[in-house]
Protein backbone atom coordinates (compact mmCIF):
# COMPACT_ATOMS: atom_id res chain seq x y z
CA UNK A 1 0.00 0.00 0.00
CA UNK A 2 2.95 2.30 0.56
CA UNK A 3 3.72 2.36 -3.16
CA UNK A 4 0.17 3.46 -3.98
CA UNK A 5 0.35 6.20 -1.35
CA UNK A 6 3.63 7.37 -2.86
CA UNK A 7 2.15 7.33 -6.38
CA UNK A 8 -0.85 9.32 -5.17
CA UNK A 9 1.38 11.84 -3.45
CA UNK A 10 3.62 12.22 -6.52
CA UNK A 11 0.60 12.62 -8.79
CA UNK A 12 -0.93 15.20 -6.48
CA UNK A 13 2.34 17.13 -6.34
CA UNK A 14 2.62 17.08 -10.14
CA UNK A 15 -0.94 18.31 -10.56
CA UNK A 16 -0.40 21.03 -7.98
CA UNK A 17 2.73 22.20 -9.79
CA UNK A 18 0.87 22.29 -13.10
CA UNK A 19 -2.13 24.15 -11.66
CA UNK A 20 0.13 26.62 -9.88
CA UNK A 21 1.96 27.38 -13.11
CA UNK A 22 -1.28 27.68 -15.06
CA UNK A 23 -2.75 30.03 -12.48
CA UNK A 24 0.02 32.57 -13.01
CA UNK A 25 0.09 34.84 -16.01
CA UNK A 26 3.54 35.03 -17.49
CA UNK A 27 5.73 34.63 -20.46
CA UNK A 28 9.07 33.08 -21.02
CA UNK A 29 12.33 34.82 -21.58
CA UNK A 30 14.33 34.65 -24.78
CA UNK A 31 14.23 31.20 -26.36
CA UNK A 32 17.89 31.46 -27.28
CA UNK A 33 19.05 31.65 -23.64
CA UNK A 34 22.05 29.34 -23.12
CA UNK A 35 20.52 27.96 -19.90
CA UNK A 36 17.23 27.18 -21.66
CA UNK A 37 19.10 25.42 -24.46
CA UNK A 38 20.97 23.37 -21.87
CA UNK A 39 17.78 22.21 -20.14
CA UNK A 40 16.12 21.40 -23.46
CA UNK A 41 19.14 19.38 -24.45
CA UNK A 42 18.83 17.42 -21.22
CA UNK A 43 15.14 16.73 -21.91
CA UNK A 44 15.97 15.46 -25.40
CA UNK A 45 18.67 13.23 -23.97
CA UNK A 46 16.25 11.74 -21.44
CA UNK A 47 13.70 11.00 -24.20
CA UNK A 48 16.36 9.21 -26.27
CA UNK A 49 17.58 7.16 -23.34
CA UNK A 50 14.05 6.18 -22.40
CA UNK A 51 13.37 5.00 -25.96
CA UNK A 52 16.57 2.92 -25.94
CA UNK A 53 15.66 1.40 -22.58
CA UNK A 54 18.62 2.88 -20.71
CA UNK A 55 16.19 4.53 -18.29
CA UNK A 56 13.10 3.03 -16.71
CA UNK A 57 9.80 4.86 -17.07
CA UNK A 58 9.94 6.04 -13.46
CA UNK A 59 13.54 7.28 -13.79
CA UNK A 60 12.74 9.13 -16.99
CA UNK A 61 9.62 10.72 -15.50
CA UNK A 62 11.49 11.83 -12.37
CA UNK A 63 14.28 13.37 -14.44
CA UNK A 64 11.82 15.14 -16.74
CA UNK A 65 9.92 16.56 -13.77
CA UNK A 66 13.08 17.98 -12.18
CA UNK A 67 14.41 19.53 -15.39
CA UNK A 68 10.98 20.88 -16.32
CA UNK A 69 10.74 22.51 -12.90
CA UNK A 70 14.05 24.28 -13.42
CA UNK A 71 13.12 25.31 -16.94
CA UNK A 72 9.80 26.71 -15.72
CA UNK A 73 11.48 28.63 -12.91
CA UNK A 74 14.05 30.04 -15.38
CA UNK A 75 11.62 31.17 -18.02
CA UNK A 76 8.72 32.48 -15.95
CA UNK A 77 8.40 36.27 -16.08
CA UNK A 78 5.49 38.51 -15.05
CA UNK A 79 3.47 39.96 -17.91
CA UNK A 80 0.26 41.98 -18.28
CA UNK A 81 -2.47 40.97 -20.72
CA UNK A 82 -3.26 43.43 -23.47
CA UNK A 83 -7.01 43.66 -22.82
CA UNK A 84 -10.01 41.99 -21.21
CA UNK A 85 -10.67 39.65 -24.14
CA UNK A 86 -7.15 38.24 -24.01
CA UNK A 87 -7.48 37.70 -20.25
CA UNK A 88 -10.73 35.83 -20.73
CA UNK A 89 -9.25 33.69 -23.50
CA UNK A 90 -6.20 32.91 -21.39
CA UNK A 91 -8.42 31.99 -18.41
CA UNK A 92 -10.45 29.57 -20.52
CA UNK A 93 -7.32 27.93 -21.86
CA UNK A 94 -5.95 27.51 -18.36
CA UNK A 95 -9.20 25.96 -17.14
CA UNK A 96 -9.21 23.48 -20.00
CA UNK A 97 -5.59 22.60 -19.35
CA UNK A 98 -6.28 22.26 -15.62
CA UNK A 99 -9.20 19.91 -16.30
CA UNK A 100 -7.03 17.77 -18.54
CA UNK A 101 -4.33 17.72 -15.89
CA UNK A 102 -6.83 16.61 -13.21
CA UNK A 103 -8.39 13.86 -15.31
CA UNK A 104 -5.97 12.69 -17.95
CA UNK A 105 -2.70 12.74 -16.00
CA UNK A 106 -3.75 10.37 -13.14
CA UNK A 107 -5.61 7.98 -15.46
CA UNK A 108 -2.78 7.83 -17.97
CA UNK A 109 -0.09 7.41 -15.31
CA UNK A 110 -1.96 4.65 -13.49
CA UNK A 111 -2.78 2.78 -16.70
CA UNK A 112 0.79 3.03 -17.93
CA UNK A 113 2.11 1.69 -14.63
CA UNK A 114 -0.31 -1.25 -14.52
CA UNK A 115 0.55 -2.24 -18.11
CA UNK A 116 4.28 -1.52 -18.19
CA UNK A 117 5.29 -1.64 -14.54
CA UNK A 118 5.49 -4.38 -11.98
CA UNK A 119 2.89 -3.54 -9.30
CA UNK A 120 3.12 -6.98 -7.66
CA UNK A 121 6.90 -6.93 -7.31
CA UNK A 122 8.06 -6.73 -3.72
CA UNK A 123 9.50 -3.41 -2.72
CA UNK A 124 13.24 -2.88 -2.24
CA UNK A 125 15.01 -0.18 -0.27
CA UNK A 126 15.88 2.73 -2.54
CA UNK A 127 19.44 4.00 -2.56
CA UNK A 128 19.54 7.59 -1.41
CA UNK A 129 21.08 10.01 -3.89
CA UNK A 130 21.60 13.69 -3.20
CA UNK A 131 20.24 16.32 -5.55
CA UNK A 132 23.77 17.43 -6.44
CA UNK A 133 24.80 13.88 -7.34
CA UNK A 134 21.68 13.43 -9.47
CA UNK A 135 22.35 16.71 -11.25
CA UNK A 136 25.98 15.79 -11.92
CA UNK A 137 24.90 12.41 -13.27
CA UNK A 138 22.39 14.08 -15.59
CA UNK A 139 24.98 16.59 -16.84
CA UNK A 140 27.55 13.86 -17.39
CA UNK A 141 24.99 11.85 -19.34
CA UNK A 142 24.25 14.93 -21.41
CA UNK A 143 27.95 15.32 -22.18
CA UNK A 144 28.20 11.69 -23.25
CA UNK A 145 25.08 11.97 -25.38
CA UNK A 146 26.25 15.15 -27.11
CA UNK A 147 29.69 13.70 -27.73
CA UNK A 148 28.13 10.59 -29.29
CA UNK A 149 25.98 12.73 -31.57
CA UNK A 150 28.95 14.89 -32.56
CA UNK A 151 30.98 11.79 -33.38
CA UNK A 152 28.26 10.89 -35.90
CA UNK A 153 27.47 14.47 -37.00
CA UNK A 154 30.55 16.65 -36.44
CA UNK A 155 29.05 19.40 -38.58
CA UNK A 156 26.42 20.19 -35.91
CA UNK A 157 27.22 23.73 -34.75
CA UNK A 158 24.46 23.61 -32.13
CA UNK A 159 26.01 20.46 -30.69
CA UNK A 160 29.43 22.07 -30.31
CA UNK A 161 27.86 25.18 -28.73
CA UNK A 162 25.94 23.03 -26.25
CA UNK A 163 29.00 20.94 -25.42
CA UNK A 164 31.06 24.08 -24.81
CA UNK A 165 28.47 25.49 -22.40
CA UNK A 166 28.22 22.24 -20.46
CA UNK A 167 31.99 21.80 -20.22
CA UNK A 168 32.34 25.39 -18.98
CA UNK A 169 29.61 24.74 -16.41
CA UNK A 170 31.52 21.66 -15.23
CA UNK A 171 34.69 23.73 -14.79
CA UNK A 172 36.57 22.27 -17.75
CA UNK A 173 37.81 25.34 -19.63
CA UNK A 174 40.22 23.33 -21.79
CA UNK A 175 37.42 21.14 -23.17
CA UNK A 176 35.13 24.16 -23.45
CA UNK A 177 37.77 25.98 -25.51
CA UNK A 178 38.15 22.96 -27.81
CA UNK A 179 34.41 22.77 -28.40
CA UNK A 180 34.20 26.51 -29.03
CA UNK A 181 37.02 26.23 -31.55
CA UNK A 182 35.02 23.61 -33.44
CA UNK A 183 31.89 25.76 -33.28
CA UNK A 184 33.78 28.79 -34.62
CA UNK A 185 35.25 26.79 -37.51
CA UNK A 186 31.85 25.41 -38.50
CA UNK A 187 29.49 28.22 -37.50
CA UNK A 188 31.56 31.38 -37.63
CA UNK A 189 33.19 33.69 -35.10
CA UNK A 190 30.14 35.23 -33.44
CA UNK A 191 30.60 37.67 -30.57
CA UNK A 192 29.15 35.22 -28.02
CA UNK A 193 31.47 32.41 -29.09
CA UNK A 194 34.52 34.68 -29.00
CA UNK A 195 33.61 36.04 -25.56
CA UNK A 196 33.07 32.50 -24.27
CA UNK A 197 36.40 31.42 -25.78
CA UNK A 198 38.23 34.31 -24.12
CA UNK A 199 36.64 33.43 -20.78
CA UNK A 200 37.79 29.82 -21.17
CA UNK A 201 41.32 30.97 -22.04
CA UNK A 202 41.40 33.30 -19.02
CA UNK A 203 40.13 30.51 -16.76
CA UNK A 204 42.79 28.15 -18.13
CA UNK A 205 45.52 30.59 -17.06
CA UNK A 206 44.12 31.07 -13.58
CA UNK A 207 42.48 34.43 -14.26
CA UNK A 208 45.34 35.95 -16.26
CA UNK A 209 44.54 37.60 -19.59
CA UNK A 210 47.19 35.89 -21.70
CA UNK A 211 48.27 36.78 -25.22
CA UNK A 212 45.85 34.20 -26.66
CA UNK A 213 42.97 35.63 -24.67
CA UNK A 214 43.90 39.16 -25.73
CA UNK A 215 43.95 38.14 -29.40
CA UNK A 216 40.52 36.56 -29.01
CA UNK A 217 39.18 39.72 -27.36
CA UNK A 218 40.63 41.94 -30.08
CA UNK A 219 38.98 39.70 -32.64
CA UNK A 220 35.72 40.03 -30.71
CA UNK A 221 36.12 43.81 -30.71
CA UNK A 222 36.40 43.78 -34.50
CA UNK A 223 33.21 41.70 -34.73
CA UNK A 224 31.23 43.83 -32.26
CA UNK A 225 33.04 47.04 -31.26
CA UNK A 226 30.31 48.12 -28.88
CA UNK A 227 30.00 45.02 -26.73
CA UNK A 228 30.83 46.04 -23.13
CA UNK A 229 32.07 42.56 -22.24
CA UNK A 230 35.06 43.00 -24.54
CA UNK A 231 36.08 46.23 -22.82
CA UNK A 232 35.69 44.66 -19.38
CA UNK A 233 38.01 41.74 -20.08
CA UNK A 234 40.49 43.97 -21.90
CA UNK A 235 40.47 46.26 -18.84
CA UNK A 236 41.30 43.24 -16.69
CA UNK A 237 44.36 42.54 -18.84
CA UNK A 238 45.45 46.19 -18.84
CA UNK A 239 45.24 46.30 -15.06
CA UNK A 240 47.33 43.14 -14.81
CA UNK A 241 49.91 44.77 -17.08
CA UNK A 242 50.08 47.79 -14.78
CA UNK A 243 48.41 50.11 -17.32
CA UNK A 244 46.19 51.73 -14.70
CA UNK A 245 44.91 54.69 -16.72
CA UNK A 246 44.11 52.59 -19.79
CA UNK A 247 42.22 50.11 -17.62
CA UNK A 248 40.14 52.96 -16.19
CA UNK A 249 39.22 54.15 -19.68
CA UNK A 250 38.24 50.64 -20.80
CA UNK A 251 36.05 50.14 -17.74
CA UNK A 252 34.44 53.53 -18.34
CA UNK A 253 33.78 52.50 -21.91
CA UNK A 254 32.21 49.23 -20.74
CA UNK A 255 30.04 51.19 -18.35
CA UNK A 256 28.92 53.60 -21.09
CA UNK A 257 28.04 50.79 -23.48
CA UNK A 258 26.07 48.71 -20.97
CA UNK A 259 22.30 48.76 -20.78
CA UNK A 260 20.91 50.11 -17.49
CA UNK A 261 19.70 46.66 -16.43
CA UNK A 262 22.70 44.65 -17.65
CA UNK A 263 23.60 41.78 -15.32
CA UNK A 264 27.31 42.66 -15.32
CA UNK A 265 26.81 46.37 -14.60
CA UNK A 266 27.33 46.15 -10.80
CA UNK A 267 30.64 44.36 -11.33
CA UNK A 268 31.84 47.01 -13.80
CA UNK A 269 30.84 49.84 -11.45
CA UNK A 270 32.61 48.17 -8.52
CA UNK A 271 35.85 47.61 -10.44
CA UNK A 272 35.88 51.14 -11.86
CA UNK A 273 35.12 52.66 -8.45
CA UNK A 274 38.05 50.77 -6.92
CA UNK A 275 40.42 52.04 -9.62
CA UNK A 276 39.21 55.61 -9.20
CA UNK A 277 39.62 55.42 -5.43
CA UNK A 278 43.13 54.09 -5.94
CA UNK A 279 43.75 56.98 -8.33
CA UNK A 280 42.55 59.38 -5.62
CA UNK A 281 44.97 57.83 -3.12
CA UNK A 282 42.29 56.11 -1.03
CA UNK A 283 43.09 52.78 0.62
CA UNK A 284 40.31 50.36 -0.33
CA UNK A 285 40.48 46.82 1.11
CA UNK A 286 39.64 44.06 -1.36
CA UNK A 287 37.15 42.67 1.18
CA UNK A 288 35.07 45.86 1.06
CA UNK A 289 31.64 45.11 -0.42
CA UNK A 290 30.50 46.95 -3.59
CA UNK A 291 27.97 49.17 -1.81
CA UNK A 292 30.65 50.47 0.57
CA UNK A 293 33.05 50.99 -2.35
CA UNK A 294 30.46 53.20 -4.08
CA UNK A 295 29.88 55.12 -0.84
CA UNK A 296 33.62 55.62 -0.40
CA UNK A 297 33.91 56.99 -3.93
CA UNK A 298 31.03 59.38 -3.33
CA UNK A 299 32.71 60.72 -0.20
CA UNK A 300 36.09 61.03 -1.91
CA UNK A 301 34.62 62.94 -4.85
CA UNK A 302 32.73 65.24 -2.50
CA UNK A 303 35.91 65.93 -0.55
CA UNK A 304 37.85 66.74 -3.73
CA UNK A 305 37.71 70.10 -5.44
CA UNK A 306 34.23 70.66 -6.86
CA UNK A 307 35.59 72.62 -9.82
CA UNK A 308 38.50 70.89 -11.61
CA UNK A 309 39.32 74.11 -13.48
CA UNK A 310 41.86 73.56 -16.26
CA UNK A 311 43.03 70.14 -15.00
CA UNK A 312 42.12 67.68 -17.76
CA UNK A 313 42.98 64.69 -15.55
CA UNK A 314 40.58 65.93 -12.89
CA UNK A 315 37.83 66.36 -15.49
CA UNK A 316 38.39 62.82 -16.75
CA UNK A 317 38.13 61.52 -13.19
CA UNK A 318 34.98 63.57 -12.60
CA UNK A 319 33.28 62.15 -15.71
CA UNK A 320 34.10 58.58 -14.72
CA UNK A 321 32.95 59.06 -11.14
CA UNK A 322 29.70 60.54 -12.43
CA UNK A 323 29.13 57.44 -14.56
CA UNK A 324 29.77 55.12 -11.62
CA UNK A 325 27.48 57.04 -9.30
CA UNK A 326 24.74 58.19 -11.70
CA UNK A 327 25.09 56.31 -14.99
CA UNK A 328 25.14 58.25 -18.25
CA UNK A 329 22.22 60.51 -17.30
CA UNK A 330 23.43 64.09 -17.26
CA UNK A 331 26.76 63.15 -18.76
CA UNK A 332 26.33 65.37 -21.84
CA UNK A 333 25.92 68.52 -19.76
CA UNK A 334 28.95 67.59 -17.69
CA UNK A 335 31.00 67.10 -20.87
CA UNK A 336 29.98 70.54 -22.10
CA UNK A 337 30.91 72.01 -18.74
CA UNK A 338 34.35 70.44 -19.00
CA UNK A 339 34.87 71.65 -22.57
CA UNK A 340 33.98 75.19 -21.50
CA UNK A 341 36.44 75.04 -18.60
CA UNK A 342 39.24 73.78 -20.88
CA UNK A 343 38.45 76.06 -23.83
CA UNK A 344 41.44 78.33 -23.16
CA UNK A 345 43.88 75.41 -23.37
CA UNK A 346 43.68 73.90 -26.87
CA UNK A 347 45.94 70.94 -26.06
CA UNK A 348 43.97 70.06 -22.93
CA UNK A 349 40.67 70.47 -24.78
CA UNK A 350 41.84 68.17 -27.58
CA UNK A 351 42.92 65.57 -25.02
CA UNK A 352 39.59 65.86 -23.23
CA UNK A 353 37.60 65.49 -26.48
CA UNK A 354 39.62 62.41 -27.45
CA UNK A 355 38.95 60.90 -24.05
CA UNK A 356 35.21 61.52 -24.32
CA UNK A 357 35.11 60.03 -27.83
CA UNK A 358 36.92 56.92 -26.64
CA UNK A 359 34.69 56.63 -23.61
CA UNK A 360 31.18 57.04 -24.97
CA UNK A 361 31.52 56.55 -28.73
CA UNK A 362 28.60 54.64 -30.20
CA UNK A 363 27.75 53.61 -33.72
Amino acid sequence: MMIWAAIAAMTGASIFAILRALSQVGHTGPDNSPDIALFRGQLAMIDDEALRGDLTANEAEASRAEISRRLLALTRRPQKHADGMSRLSSLMRRRVAASLALIVLPVFSLTFYVISGQPRLAGKPMQLTSGAELENQNVERLVQRVEQQLAQHPESVEGWDLLARVQAQLGRPDLAAEALGQAIVRGGATIDRLIALSEAQIALSGGIVTGDARQTLERAASVSPHDPRVDFFLALGLRQDGRHDDAIVKLGSALAKSLPDAAWLPLVRDQLARLLLDDLGADVPQSLNPADVISALRLSISAAATTPGHDVVAWRRRLLAHMVLNGIDGLDSLVEEGRAALADNRAALAEFDAFVAQLVHRS
